[in-house]
């Protein structure tokens, strides 16, 4: 059994290991996930870091320790071949407050705002460029007729210049 341990060990290669950091440019900007998780791979272990931004920030890129752009996906493969340092790069955006008012009786839960606000300090806030739909519904009580500049419907867009429907 001897001689069958010696060729056993002879069989057994070194594989090469490398080490992978990836983090997120600005603190609360975002999140990074890791796939396989982990901080230390065999050499051509394939990869794949996520990055998820949080609200108010957009995903710009992903860098490497030398500030060089490697990826502008969110979901970026690749082989592991070297120690590897990544950053997943975001960049700030404008938000607003979208505030409106319910008048003659009707309750605020008579109207909704599509897609759903996030809320931030008791504020219902979107990113700028967010398309919202404000839907208002009647009951046996209460019809509705109007926003008060006589129109049905509305459709609002987050810009510089924000359109306040009340």
């Amino acid at each position: 059994s001897s001689a069958a341990s010696d060729v056993y060990k002879r069989q057994i290669q070194q594989v090469e290991q490398y080490t992978l950091s990836a983090v997120v440019s600005t603190v609360g900007a975002g999140t990074v996930k890791v796939s396989p998780a982990g901080t230390v791979f065999d050499a051509e272990t394939p990869i794949t870091v996520t990055a998820t931004k949080n609200f108010g920030y957009k995903f710009v890129n992903w860098t490497d320790a030398y500030n060089k752009v490697v990826s502008t996906d969110e979901e970026y493969t690749f082989s592991i071949s070297a120690n590897t340092a990544l950053k997943a790069n975001f960049e700030k955006i404008n938000t607003y407050a979208l505030d409106y008012m319910v008048e003659g009786g009707a309750k605020d839960y008579m109207v909704s705002a599509t897609p759903a606000p996030t809320v931030v300090n008791g504020k219902n806030m979107y990113e700028e460029g967010t398309e919202v739909t404000l839907t208002a519904s009647s009951n046996d009580i209460l019809t509705f007729t109007n926003w008060n500049d006589g129109e049905t419907g509305c459709l609002l867009y987050t810009s510089p210049s924000p359109r306040d429907k009340r």
